[in-house]
């Protein structure tokens, strides 16, 4: 994995600042989020091959802190969503037996581990779902989860997906 910063130099010449971190597994899935309380941008990305949710948290200074996570069921695609509405950045991950497992996170940067897990088929062969989006396609301030079969060509909205327990 390799993390670059892009800064914008009078002249239009752009600076890359390269930062390399070993992933185990192929990473299939990154996102970015503000992962623990402080005002730097952290990443988050899973590779299914390792089970691994590897968090890598910004030190700001072009640094990052990794944590790895082993995840039960292969892991094919995470997203950042605030589930618990309490203002610090959960992670929802979409696994390749077709749960949706979700993973709070705390001001220090440390995920529970999976505290609720849900199907989101009648069984784990009903659908061959591989991207989970989080958006909030009613506009009522909650985030709501959508899923897209590319084999089927279908996705399946789950609307409202915040909960308000705290665990």
């Amino acid at each position: 994995f390799i993390y670059s910063a892009i800064n914008y130099e009078e002249g239009d010449k752009f600076e890359f600042k390269p930062f390399d971190e070993r992933i185990h597994g192929i990473p299939q899935s990154i996102i970015q989020g503000r992962f623990n309380d402080d005002d730097f941008d952290d990443i988050a990305l899973v590779a299914p091959q390792s089970n691994g949710l590897h968090v890598l948290l910004s030190t700001g200074d072009g640094k990052f802190l990794q944590q790895i996570y082993h995840i039960k069921n292969s892991p094919i695609s995470v997203v950042r969503i605030n589930f618990n509405n309490d203002s610090i950045d959960d992670l929802a991950i979409l696994n390749s037996n077709q749960t949706i497992g979700i993973y709070l996170g705390t001001k220090l940067g440390i995920f529970s581990e999976e505290k609720i897990s849900f199907q989101i088929g009648k069984n784990s062969t009903d659908q061959s779902f591989q991207l989970l989006k989080v958006v909030d396609l009613n506009r009522d301030g909650k985030d709501d989860l959508v899923l897209i079969d590319p084999v089927e060509q279908t996705f399946r909205v789950l609307l409202g997906a915040n909960c308000n327990k705290h665990f």
